[in-house]
């Protein structure tokens, strides 16, 4: 059974303004993300480089972000959120107007490192408040949200490509509406510290959720290595089924479109709470389109379906771990630390299980990781049961935290 981690009273709402400057902060940290890809082309030429240089730029990037990432969840509980939230604002604009103006190379990716930063903080705060803020809604609003960044993710690049006489200099603009988004900052005080006393959250010790932490991570690790082993192996396993270069390339594009739309869609289909039940129906689910893309017939629809089927897996867990524990951002950290990792490892490692064999074995590959990650959703649904039963168990603590083992 998977755990129904409701809390009796919801945490302090988040108001509409500063909801709206959330979103668009989240869209343009999207469309950052994305665009320093775009750009390397343009900057090859500036700066004189060879036709397969400048990759290192992306790379510290998601360097710096994890550091952020890590740091923030680390000391989560020791730092003033709307301080350290200013401060990643000011750290993530500031470095993204040096990375448009810098006049060398070595300027523009030290830049990049600072900017990842910012980056990787922001995107911790604000989906850890995303997903306690907004009470029975939150499972919904932080799927928003996470839909919101992948707007962003594909406005980055068809700005790029269609503004490519401004060059790097379209970072100006990404940095000053950025910075209008000033008040998000104001969102940091949804997310718990030590003696913060938040209504309807449940307290105690972080140390005794690890064993929740490990299993969530777990579900985190496996279904990075999926949905990038997806994002990698689609395109090669549509070409090796007879579909042209071009067109398998531009359909493996249909996958990440679900994702978005499955994150604004489905939380809606599911109703409020039950993020446990929305999980297991949707990675088990999408196990079952990926083994029906081993129909060459079915194989681009049936990458489509099981994009809009994963999309809202990632920040449903998010909303759920947030519920369980009292360290919600640590817990948050740890999850986007495990999906960095498992997006870096995925190519090699899916490569290796497919070894020479024929390209057809691809999607029962990877049909196979969305069965194993729904397994370890049901492990990570016994985990927080556990941790219920904890709380139940201490008077202290099972005072602020009501609702069923079991859903």
């Amino acid at each position: 059974m998977v755990a129904d981690t409701r809390t009796a009273n919801p945490p302090p709402r988040a108001s509409k303004p500063l909801t709206a400057a959330g979103f668009i902060l989240f869209i343009l940290l999207g469309a950052l993300f994305t665009s320093l890809g775009a750009l390397l082309p343009v900057l090859r030429a500036e700066f004189g480089m060879g036709a397969t240089a400048g990759s290192e730029l992306v790379s510290v990037f998601r360097l710096g972000s994890l550091v952020a990432t890590i740091a923030c969840g680390l000391f989560a509980r020791r730092l003033d959120g709307s301080r350290t939230m200013s401060v990643l604002v000011v750290l993530a604009v500031g470095a993204t107007v040096t990375m448009a103006l810098a006049p060398t190379w070595a300027a523009v990716v030290a830049a990049a490192v600072v900017a990842g930063v910012g980056f990787g903080g922001l995107v911790l705060y604000l989906n850890t408040a995303f997903a306690i803020g907004y009470g029975e809604r939150s499972m919904l609003m932080v799927n928003l949200l996470s839909a919101a960044f992948m707007v962003g993710c594909i406005i980055g690049p068809l700005a790029v490509g269609m503004l490519t006489g401004l060059g790097r200099h379209l970072l100006l603009g990404v940095a000053g509406l950025a910075l209008l988004c000033w008040p998000a900052r104001g969102l940091a005080r949804l997310v718990p510290t030590r003696g913060s006393g938040v209504p309807g959250r449940p307290e105690g010790s972080a140390h005794r959720c690890l064993p929740l932490f490990a299993a969530f991570a777990l579900v985190a690790l496996l279904l990075s290595v999926t949905e990038t082993g997806i994002g990698t192996w689609e395109a090669t396993h549509l070409v090796a089924i007879g579909f042209p270069v071009a067109a398998a390339a531009a359909l493996t594009g249909l996958f990440w479109a679900g994702h978005a739309v499955g994150r604004a869609t489905l939380p809606f289909l599911s109703g409020r709470g039950a993020p446990g039940k929305l999980v297991v129906t949707c990675t088990l689910l999408a196990a079952g389109a990926l083994a029906g893309a081993c129909v060459p017939g079915l194989a681009p629809y049936a990458y489509a379906v099981a994009g809009i089927l994963l999309g809202p897996v990632i920040p449903t867990l998010l909303a759920w771990l947030a519920t369980a524990t009292p360290a919600p951002q640590s817990a948050n950290a740890i999850m986007l630390t495990a999906l960095m990792v498992g997006s870096a490892g995925s190519p090699a490692l899916i490569s290796s299980v497919i070894g020479d064999s024929s390209g057809a074995v691809i999607p029962l590959t990877l049909s196979l990781l969305a069965l194993a990650t729904t397994i370890a959703v049901l492990l990570a649904g016994r985990a927080a049961a556990a941790r219920i039963r904890d709380l139940r168990a201490a008077p202290a603590e099972s005072a602020l935290f009501t609702g069923p083992a079991g859903a």
